[in-house]
């Protein structure tokens, strides 16, 4: 599906939305940001990374 986007890179994370079942797909870069992407491929949002439950 993200074949084109970031180089082919599949995404960091996946994110399902609890409130209408919407699926987002993150991608993490080194400036401590996440590019939010719908399935569609659209950029959603740009958030601070969210930290990794261990």
């Amino acid at each position: 599906m993200f074949e084109k986007l970031f180089g082919g890179k599949s995404p960091d994370r996946v994110e399902r939305n609890s409130s209408d079942g919407q699926t987002f797909y993150g991608y993490d870069h080194k400036d401590g940001t996440t590019s939010w992407l719908d399935r569609n491929g659209n950029l959603d949002s740009v958030t601070k990374t969210p930290k990794d439950d261990d």
